[in-house]
């Protein structure tokens, strides 16, 4: 899926507004990196927001952060 792949280069990847349309999403919440177990899913496209253009941190809660998808607009 795009999404999962390339959510974090909504700012130069034009299939990712389209995706995230179809979803009707403004909004990422990220967890954190999470526990490492086997089995653990890592979804490159959601890793490393921070700092990436085209989203705005909203709010934050230990490794919790919410972000507005700012680059669809």
């Amino acid at each position: 899926s795009v999404l999962w792949t390339s959510l974090r280069d909504v700012a130069s990847d034009p299939a990712v507004c389209p995706a995230l349309d179809a979803f009707g999403a403004d909004y990422v919440l990220d967890f954190g990196p999470g526990e490492e177990y086997p089995g653990r899913w890592i979804m490159p496209g959601f890793t490393d927001i921070e700092g990436q253009p085209g989203f705005e941190l909203v709010d934050r809660e230990g490794a919790a952060a919410l972000w507005r998808v700012t680059a669809c607009a």
